[in-house]
């Protein structure tokens, strides 16, 4: 049987909000990260009005199901037209005989902490967050992405019948261990790639590129895992003609930033507990 995480106390947890132009409520986006957990629904990431005055927002609820036994964490990341503006790791212990059929598994909150952040702090033209959905029997990811001219939009999802980690890890092997002349190695990491881009940009978000491209200089990738090598994607696409276009690599084209979203930035202050 599923069961939602139990709701604890009511001490409040602060977010810092921009109300500059702001009347009566703001649109927060509140999403979901968890290694430990799989979300039941789908459902990932919700959006939340909140008041400019400082009033109870209310609950919000994310259905979720434990992976595994013992002390697991959530994080919730809270962001305002794109910026980070807080973040909140909610501490769980789970309880089960069999975690994959016991009815009487339970998960019990421990205790939460946050970390308030500056709305200047993490800006960008582009925010893309990248999200663990499942890891059975595929490896499952969403693709959260966000711009001034694009609200939050799921482009998803990135579906793997492997364990990616192993095989980035093998991609940065081979680059880093590689005594061929540079001309070999740089074309290797062309290649590379060109084939990243096919593997782990959906045919939405390859749209999506040779729109923006042009109208964006800085990008911010946010996820739980610290081995895609995003900043080697080299885009391409073939026109009409039947000729192949080849842009820059990522990291050659845009100013690139990563949060591994389990990993506090400097804390600014605390939140309330």
């Amino acid at each position: 049987m599923d069961k939602p995480l139990t709701p604890v106390g009511t001490s409040p947890l602060m977010i810092n909000i921009d109300k500059t132009g702001k009347t009566d409520k703001v649109s927060i986006m509140v999403i979901i990260n968890s290694n430990a957990f799989e979300v039941i629904d789908g459902i990932t990431f919700r959006d939340i009005e909140v008041p400019i005055e400082n009033k109870d927002i209310g609950p919000f609820l994310f259905l979720v199901k434990s992976k595994q036994e013992g002390l697991q964490s959530i994080t919730l990341n809270f962001f305002q037209d794109g910026f980070c503006i807080g973040s909140i790791e909610v501490n769980t212990f789970v309880e089960s005989g069999n975690i994959e059929s016991d009815p009487e598994q339970s998960t019990r909150i421990n205790s939460f902490k946050g970390t308030l952040l500056s709305n200047k702090l993490l800006g960008s033209d582009v925010t893309i967050v990248i999200q663990e959905v499942k890891t059975n029997p595929n490896f499952e990811y969403k693709i959260l992405f966000y711009s001034k001219d694009t609200p939050w939009t799921d482009l998803g999802p990135l579906i793997f019948p492997f364990n990616p980690e192993s095989k980035f890890r093998d991609i940065f092997k081979d680059i880093e261990n590689s005594n061929l002349p540079a001309n070999i190695v740089d074309d290797k990491v062309k290649s590379k790639g060109l084939l990243l881009y096919d593997e782990l940009f959906p045919d939405r978000l390859k749209d999506l590129y040779w729109k923006i491209k042009d109208s964006i200089k800085t990008v911010q990738i946010v996820s739980t895992e610290p081995w895609i090598p995003w900043e080697i994607i080299k885009p391409y696409r073939r026109l009409n003609d039947g000729k192949i276009e080849e842009d820059l690599f990522l990291s050659e084209k845009f100013a690139i930033s990563r949060w591994i979203s389990n990993k506090n930035y400097n804390i600014k202050k605390k939140l309330a507990t």
